[in-house]
């Protein structure tokens, strides 16, 4: 939890100064919306994407055989693992981040139900692209789904002028509303994390700059255009979750309805953001290994017979096994979950004792029957490739006794004499 905790607020904090210095002041507001969307998103995926690759390296020792194969962990008891986890401390966060949870998604949903009932309670128009509802308190024009909310004092006198509304259909065309609830959402689960509230302000700012650069398009006198938008200063809006007319109507809003940006810096900001996102995946979610190099002898050549026996026995002869890896053993007993899963052939060759068996004896073996248990990924170069992924060195109890115990490296292990 921790891990995912920190990888989440990198992600967040990466693209969110990427934003900030590269794409804020540009007018790509398009661009900048889905960036932003993609931005959390990424945080939220990235951080449970693992993909693992192997390079080839050399080196010496068990081969391909993972040493976690060799040495037994030890495990928290059951009885202090319970205990561990269920601390009156870890228990009193978990219920004080659950009840700000459960608060904050109570607070969205009742802001959602109210609008809705303005919408039940209140005199209603259809208008192209929207429905626009009229309300006898002194609000600036907001708009919500696919509701415009304006004072119907306003709206009958012609003071709010067809730029406002204008203004107010791009919010319902472009589906703003929908990004506010999906921030909402992440906020309620995620109340914590400080960043949020950064990427909601400038969601919010982009939807405006998006509407205006849409309504300067049908009405280009900009000037009467921000004229119109001053004059709704000091209007009220009831709920965070509304696309406001007058949010963060600044000196930066105003200017910005002037930016024209040459083509070539939109494209070297985005070039910039969208690397800037691939490099953080592959920093975060891919991790290069380097295999092993595969040192297992070959197995000793079959015994020599004249020509006529090689060739009328040859299709009878039964695959050598591979001897074991050269090392010092010590008693490894594999789990009854272990010896279930070695039963798949496709993925799995399994040698008893130094000759191979087949899969399906394992059904029955019980782990105490096992004193060692050896596993390594076959490499290309290896007579089985092809046939199996991996390969299962078992060593029963009373092999173990007679040959393995005292073995020592450096020679084989069996009868001496």
């Amino acid at each position: 939890m921790i891990g995912y905790v920190l990888e989440f607020t990198v992600c967040l904090l990466v693209l969110w100064t990427v934003y900030r210095l590269v794409l804020y002041p540009l007018s790509s507001f398009g661009f900048n919306r889905f960036f932003l969307l993609g931005s959390l998103l990424a945080a939220l995926i990235i951080p449970f994407v693992d993909l693992e690759f192997q390079i080839p390296a050399t080196a010496t020792g068990l081969g391909a055989t993972n040493l976690m194969e060799h040495y037994s962990v030890p495990n928290l008891d059951p009885v202090e693992a319970s205990v561990a986890g269920e601390s009156p401390f870890l228990l009193l966060v978990i219920g004080i981040y659950l009840a700000v949870v459960i608060v904050r998604l109570i607070r969205l949903g009742k802001s959602v139900w109210g609008l809705l009932g303005l919408v039940r309670s209140n005199p209603n128009l259809s208008l192209p692209g929207g429905t626009l509802v009229l309300l006898d308190t002194p609000v600036s024009p907001y708009s919500f789904l696919g509701y415009i909310f304006v004072n119907r004092q306003q709206y009958r006198s012609g003071q709010l002028g067809a730029e406002i509304l204008e203004h107010e259909r791009s919010h319902l065309r472009q589906r703003h509303s929908w990004d506010i609830i999906f921030i909402e959402i992440l906020i309620a689960f995620f109340w914590w994390q400080p960043l949020l509230y950064l990427y909601r302000k400038a969601l919010k700012i982009n939807h405006e700059f998006l509407a205006d650069q849409h309504t300067l398009v049908k009405y280009p006198d900009r000037h009467h255009y921000q004229r119109l938008l001053l004059g709704q200063i000091g209007g009220q809006q009831p709920e965070s979750v509304v696309s406001a007319l007058n949010f963060s109507l600044t000196k930066k809003r105003l200017l910005m309805m002037y930016r024209n940006d040459p083509k070539w810096r939109i494209l070297a900001g985005k070039s910039l953001a969208v690397t800037t996102l691939l490099l953080l995946f592959l920093g975060l979610s891919v991790s290069v290994h380097a295999q092993q190099k595969d040192t297992t002898k070959p197995p000793p050549p079959p015994p020599v017979e004249s020509e006529r026996s090689q060739v009328g026995n040859e299709a009878a002869l039964p695959e050598p096994p591979p001897p074991p890896p050269n090392h010092s053993f010590k008693k490894n007993p594999p789990t009854d979950a272990q010896l279930r899963e070695w039963t798949d052939p496709k993925k799995y060759g399994v040698w008893l004792d130094g000759a191979r068996i087949d899969n399906s004896r394992l059904e029955n073996m019980k782990s105490e029957e096992v004193a060692v248990y050896l596993q390594s990924r076959l490499l290309k170069n290896a007579r089985n490739y092809g046939k199996h992924v991996f390969q299962v060195n078992l060593y029963s109890t009373e092999y173990y006794e007679a040959k393995l115990k005292n073995f020592k490296p450096g020679r084989k292990p069996g009868p001496e004499g």
